[in-house]
């Protein structure tokens, strides 16, 4: 029961570890669309029909990805004035 245990944690360690890394090739791209699509637009005047579009999807993965990331570490943005306040209510 323990060695399963333990072959599902490590692959989770390693599914989070390979989602980071996607993150990071994420954010690479759509810098790289961004920037590619400013300078064609006002410096070669020839804007890319697609930069725009690609840098967006990106974004919106990145999100949902790096969501869930950060819902794993604990790291998440949380309003927490109402657990605090019941906490003491409670106590």
């Amino acid at each position: 029961m323990s060695n399963a245990r333990e072959k599902i944690i490590r692959a989770e360690k390693i599914f989070h570890h390979f989602i980071k890394w996607v993150l990071f090739i994420i954010t690479g791209a759509m810098t790289v669309s961004v920037l590619l699509g400013v300078l064609f637009r006002y410096v070669l005047k020839a804007p890319l029909p697609w930069s725009e579009e690609m840098a967006r999807y990106l974004m919106i993965w990145g999100v949902s990805l790096g969501a869930s990331i950060a819902f794993r570490e604990g790291s998440h943005v949380g309003i927490t004035i109402l657990v605090d306040r019941l906490n003491r209510v409670c106590l």
